[in-house]
């Protein structure tokens, strides 16, 4: 909300720049049929003009459309929502928060992270609708984190992308991304990276639960849009949920099959599914390679078809409270489902703690792996030495 007051001196350069912006903005509004004046804000550095906008110092948000809000706060920061009812919240410093389509959110939280939900206007000229994409989570420690979300939701809440760090450790150089995944009521979808360089892809799947925990681990989907099996309907985990210690240097992947359940819990594990539908749950534990493909196929029962789906639509998922101009940020894999009834309600789930034992036993266990090879080392050392005595 932009607040009124006596414009000091020292603001008057800022007031010029932020005033040839918004008549910039306006004018491209009105040309473009997307919004009116009282519908498109500008904010720079803390000044404001129009409603809905607000900045901090060093910070620039801008909004284009109905219903449009955008708030950045900390050192060359920037949020962008365009379009109707989207938010744009970046906190932090050097980010960017961009929001675009119909009802779609996005924010971040620390440096040099990007989140992106959805592009442009609600209509031929956009891409995007109640969609959420969260990079970084709360607390500001996470670096280098990019979250992506194109697709489309019937509601609020049912797609949800997040690149970032856990309730015990900060998110490194993590990568989630959903190209023209769809998510209805038939199932929600959602995308999670969370740790140190690992990567959650998905393209085309509609509804699928895709998550990579841990350390240089990948999970990927990947469908079509133009003809049956499509990539729909799967869940693929690099990293167990309950021992999240086992993704390290492990993938998991689904390539054009539909109702399939992968897991790669690691570490160095790779397990896939083919060009294949319905199978059994495809588990690779340990160092090793298990791949389905129509030459191995392992066709599921009836039953067990059914209890997969009833499994992908209990399926924890990944957490963002997010409130326009607040930006309070939950991160978790698990939690009831609340979805907001508002465009600036609750966009997510609520925090669980079992994503809070999982990590920290991969914590416990990348700790008790490094004392193993410092013991390893000393011993070597004491043999050789004992050796040349």
């Amino acid at each position: 909300m932009s607040t009124e007051w006596d414009i000091p001196k020292n603001k008057f350069a800022s007031g010029l720049l932020c005033g040839a912006v918004a008549s910039g903005v306006v004018a491209a509004a009105s040309l473009g049929g997307v919004g009116t004046a009282n519908a498109t804000c500008v904010s720079f550095s803390g000044f404001s003009l129009g409603t809905g906008c607000t900045s901090s110092l060093g910070g620039f948000a801008i909004g284009i459309g109905d219903g449009t809000e955008a708030t950045a706060n900390g050192l060359l920061n920037f949020a962008i929502a365009t379009g109707a009812n989207t938010f744009a919240t970046s906190v932090g410093a050097l980010s960017l928060a961009l929001a675009g389509g119909s009802g779609s959110q996005a924010s971040t939280n620390g440096t040099l992270n990007l989140a992106i939900a959805g592009i442009g206007f609600p209509g031929a000229l956009g891409i995007g609708t109640n969609v959420t994409a969260q990079a970084g989570s709360e607390g500001g420690g996470d670096f280098g984190n990019v979250a992506v979300n194109l697709g489309h939701a019937d509601e609020l809440g049912q797609s949800g992308v997040f690149a970032g760090g856990s309730p015990i450790g900060r998110g490194v150089l993590n990568l989630a991304v959903n190209l023209g995944g769809n998510a209805d009521e038939n199932g929600d979808l959602s995308m999670t990276a969370s740790g140190i360089g690992n990567s959650a892809i998905n393209v085309s799947g509609n509804r699928n639960q895709v998550v990579a925990l841990g350390i240089l681990s990948n999970a990927t989907n990947l469908g079509n849009p133009f003809f049956f099996p499509n990539g729909s309907d799967n869940i693929v985990i690099a990293g167990d949920l309950a021992e999240p210690a086992g993704a390290l240097l492990s993938v998991a992947f689904n390539v054009n099959g539909v109702n399939n359940t992968v897991n790669a819990f690691g570490p160095l594990s790779i397990a896939g599914a083919f060009l294949v539908s319905d199978q059994e749950p495809i588990t690779k534990e340990g160092p090793g390679i298990t791949i389905r493909t129509p030459l191995n196929p392992n066709p599921a029962s009836s039953s067990s078809v059914l209890a997969a789906r009833g499994t992908q639509q209990s399926l924890v998922r990944p957490s963002l409270n997010f409130s326009p101009g607040n930006n309070a940020v939950s991160t978790s894999l698990g939690g009831s489902s609340s979805k907001a009834t508002s465009p600036g309600g609750s966009a997510f789930k609520s925090a669980s703690d079992r994503v809070t034992t999982s990590v920290k036993k991969l914590s416990d266990t990348v700790s008790k792996v490094t004392r193993g090879l410092a013991g390893g080392s000393k011993a070597a050392a004491a043999k050789t030495s004992s050796s040349d005595d």
